[in-house]
C-alpha cells in the first residue's frame, strides 16, 4: 500500500490487490479528523512531545479493546459518518474506473465500521460523456446489496487506518497552524 499526501488534507491511499488490479481511496484528513471529533471530547492522555511533534500517538488494537466500554458510547454522542471514494482498476482496462463513493459509520465493535455505498458510477475516458450512470438508488436492491458487501468486505479494515492518519494528520496541521499563530502574534 502506497500513502499519497501532497500535503494538503487530500490523501489517496493506492492499493495494489494482484492480477492487474487496484484500488485508490481517497479522503480529505480534514473531514475525517472533524466527523470523528463530532463524536466528542478527544483524550489527549498519552500524549508525549515526542507523539506530538508527530501529530498524534499510536495506538495498536488491544489498548483498543481495552479501552472501549460500550456503556460510554453515549458519552460521545452521535459520530458523523466518515466520506471517501473508492476507484477500482484494471490495468486491461486502461480508460476505465468503476467509483464508489462511501460512508462509513462506526460498528458495535471497536475500532471496526460499517461501509455503506453512497454513490456508484463508471469513468470512461475515452468517451466525452457526463454520464457515469443511472443513481446508486434507482438500482435494483440485490444489486445494491452486493455492491455494499464488495465495499464492506475489501475497504472495511483500511477504515481504521484512514482515521488514525487523519487524526495524525490533524494534529500536524493544529500544530503548525498554531506555530504561525504564535510568530504572526509575537511579531
Amino acid at each position: 500500500m502506497k500513502v499519497e499526501d501532497d500535503g494538503t488534507t487530500k490523501v489517496r491511499l493506492v492499493i495494489p490487490r494482484g492480477e492487474g488490479v487496484k484500488y485508490v481511496v481517497s479522503f480529505d484528513s480534514d473531514s475525517v479528523a472533524n466527523a470523528i471529533n463530532a463524536a466528542g471530547p478527544q483524550s489527549e492522555e498519552g500524549f508525549d512531545e515526542e507523539d506530538e511533534e508527530a501529530g498524534g500517538r499510536r495506538i495498536n488494537e488491544s489498548e483498543l479493546d481495552e479501552d472501549y466500554d460500550e456503556d460510554a458510547e453515549e458519552d460521545y454522542g452521535e459520530q458523523m459518518p466518515l466520506m471517501m471514494t473508492i476507484e477500482v482498476h484494471r490495468e486491461s482496462q486502461p480508460d476505465k474506473h468503476v467509483v464508489f463513493e462511501a460512508e462509513a459509520t462506526p460498528s458495535s465493535k471497536p475500532n471496526q465500521y460499517d461501509l455503506f455505498v453512497t454513490y456508484m458510477g463508471v469513468v470512461n475516458e475515452s468517451v466525452q460523456t457526463d454520464y457515469s450512470g443511472p443513481g446508486y438508488e434507482s438500482l435494483d436492491e440485490k444489486l445494491r446489496e452486493q455492491l455494499d458487501q464488495f465495499v464492506a468486505k475489501n475497504f472495511a479494515k483500511y477504515v481504521p487506518l484512514i482515521a488514525e492518519y487523519s487524526r495524525a494528520k490533524e494534529g500536524q496541521l493544529y500544530s503548525q497552524w498554531l506555530r504561525d499563530v504564535k510568530q504572526v502574534l509575537a511579531a
